[in-house]
């Protein structure tokens, strides 16, 4: 292992891609270079690399790898609908340059009105948890697959730091490497724990609400609208018991009765003083009482309505996914499995945040601009760090311009740190996880790895 620190300016970038470019260009190995920002991704895959490889004169590939939320979805852009005006008309330039652009990266679309396609972004982008290639059965279509199995065939791959942590948790995600390179490496700390924290708020119930047809939207509007839509003949047939209209209906139903006790719930752990302005406020509780008091049966109520709806579309959806079924039958099977993803998901989190059992974990919940949200996250991200990031490589680099405390590679973080901390700009010591102490004037020393 390498630390590396060096002035901003400097030519830390060429410094490090010199030596991995060389390193891959004589045999199989692949090396994974890790920024910050995609925007400094975009830089290194644009200008750096391409720059570097010519005056090598080496004609090896180069990908870049985002998460897939920054990827298109083809089929969520083909269920769009926009509400008239300005978001037609993004709606309808996104599926221009849909047509023609080979990458589907939503960061490199130049909408017609940036700030109406960043409240659209979300409902055309690849969902990380709930997309499997099982359940989208569109694995040629999608630009997201077709960007992985670029990674799978170059031997240069860009990601950034998000990136790098997902993949720590998703097997497979990131094709395997010999090489680690993570530039701006103070920033990875909190990356990681970024990666690791869970979130519940009213915003995430609503949106999940509107995805599966929420009563009042519209009975034509969501998963279950379609379903709805779909030929009676089919869903009536005695093998499809339980997808009947009465059965839609009552699924409906539930969406009000859920929305009412979502609200209940987030009313019930509204910290007791609120702050105004762009910031609110932040509590700290340390168990299920602290919380929620002694009355339990919100959280049961709405932990409920979560499990309800997974499992139902879930059923509904391995009706449909039969043999001989038609591919609309197939692509409807996909988003009802998708939609009981999501809402497993959201039925693990909420759990595991109202009971706050983990005791490497914090808890608070926070009030403010986004309403009333419930976190968790670990303390700390150092035998994470090691074991599932910087162990999967034979030789990891870590680079950055602030890396040292004091002239020191060694420090720990500073005292007191974790997570009251966590929304004010501290530096990260990426050093504190990463390797053994060593003398403070050690300011670029390689190690070997051992075992």
């Amino acid at each position: 292992m390498l630390l590396a620190e060096a002035p901003t300016g400097l030519g830390k970038s060429l410094a490090y891609l010199l030596p991995a470019v060389l390193a891959v260009a004589g045999g199989e190995r692949r090396v994974v270079v890790a920024t910050a920002t995609r925007s400094l991704q975009d830089q290194l895959v644009e200008r750096d690399l391409p720059m570097l490889l010519s005056a090598l004169g080496l004609p090896l590939r180069v990908a870049r790898l985002k998460g897939k939320q920054n990827y298109l979805c083809p089929r969520a852009l083909e269920l769009a609908e926009g509400r008239g005006g300005e978001e037609d008309d993004a709606f309808d330039a996104l599926r221009h340059w849909a047509a023609t652009d080979p990458e589907g990266d939503l960061d490199r679309f130049n909408a017609p009105d940036a700030e109406t396609f960043r409240r659209l972004r979300a409902r055309v982008a690849a969902d990380p948890d709930a997309c499997t290639l099982p359940a989208c059965r569109r694995g040629r279509e999608c630009f997201w697959v077709r960007a992985r199995r670029q990674a799978g065939e170059s031997p240069i791959v860009v990601v950034n730091h998000a990136l790098l942590a997902r993949a720590a948790q998703v097997d497979g995600l990131l094709p395997d490497y010999d090489i680690l390179i993570v530039d701006e490496a103070h920033r990875l700390e909190g990356v990681l724990l970024a990666q690791l924290e869970r979130s519940v708020s009213r915003n995430r119930f609503e949106e999940l609400l509107r995805t599966t047809g929420a009563a009042g939207a519209g009975r034509g509007s969501g998963v279950l609208g379609r379903l709805r839509a779909f030929s009676r003949p089919t869903l009536e047939r005695p093998e499809t018991t339980g997808v009947a209209s009465e059965d839609l209906d009552a699924l409906a139903r539930r969406s009000a009765e859920c929305r009412t006790d979502v609200e209940a719930l987030f009313t019930l752990v509204e910290p007791h003083r609120v702050r105004e302005g762009p910031y609110g406020t932040r509590s700290r509780y340390r168990s299920a009482r602290e919380l929620l008091g002694g009355d339990l049966e919100p959280l049961e109520r709405v932990h409920g309505h979560c499990l309800a709806f997974a499992r139902r579309l879930h059923q509904w959806g391995s009706v449909l996914d039969t043999g001989g079924a038609s591919g609309a039958a197939l692509e409807l099977s996909a988003e009802l499995d998708q939609a009981s993803a999501r809402w497993s998901a959201l039925a693990s989190d909420l759990l595991e945040l109202c009971e706050a059992t983990s005791r490497g974990s914090v808890y608070w919940r926070s009030a403010g601009g986004r309403g009333v949200e419930l976190h968790g996250a670990p303390i700390s991200a150092g035998a994470y760090a090691r074991e599932q990031v910087l162990a999967r490589a034979r030789a990891v680099v870590l680079t950055s311009a602030t890396l040292t405390a004091g002239g020191d590679f060694a420090r720990s973080p500073p005292t007191g740190w974790g997570w009251a901390s966590r929304g004010r700009a501290v530096r990260r010591h990426v050093a504190s996880f990463a390797v053994r102490a060593r003398p403070a004037d050690a300011h670029v020393r390689p190690r070997r790895r051992e075992g």
